[in-house]
């Protein structure tokens, strides 16, 4: 058998059945505690091999909840938050009010206004966020001759 870890004592395992008990048997927090709990029986690289986790996950969770309670195992949000997720009404209403406002001069105002630095990319996203597309107008050949063009829209939109 595989040397105990010295981080798991018979108080913490203890603590780990009381907090099972009061959690029931279903949840990711419930399965962590019997995983610890198993590893005080059959060893940490038995335990980690038969559920498929790797050692330093389940130290990690030993020590997480030696140093804290049952909420430690509960798994944290990875992603942090946009500093622009507080401002998505004004950004709203800055788009409401100048429909043909571009995203580079929405970069500007932001880091005018609200004093932060953000990308091109991110404001396509918070764009897209607020349900509002970014449409570009067709391009046209610079050597283009407007006056035939709009002699060729009115007589097809006369013969229609």
């Amino acid at each position: 058998m595989a040397q105990i870890s010295k981080f798991l004592t018979d108080d913490l395992v203890a603590k780990a059945k009381s907090s099972l008990k009061q959690l029931g048997k279903y949840g990711s927090v419930a399965v962590r505690l019997q995983i610890i709990i198993s590893a005080k029986e059959h060893g940490i690289t038995d335990v980690c091999r038969v559920h498929g986790i790797s050692r330093t996950t389940l130290t990690d969770w030993i020590k997480r909840f030696s140093q804290e309670e049952v909420n430690a195992l509960v798994n944290k949000t990875k992603k942090p938050r946009s500093p622009l997720s507080e401002h998505l009404d004004t950004l709203k209403k800055w788009v409401e009010k100048d429909s043909n406002i571009t995203a580079r001069e929405l970069v500007l105002k932001i880091e005018e206004k609200l004093k932060i630095q953000i990308g091109m990319s991110s404001v396509y996203r918070l764009l897209n966020k607020l349900k509002f597309s970014y449409i570009t107008p067709r391009p046209k050949h610079y050597k283009q001759n407007t006056n035939s063009h709009e002699e060729f829209k009115k007589k097809s939109s006369a013969e229609n």
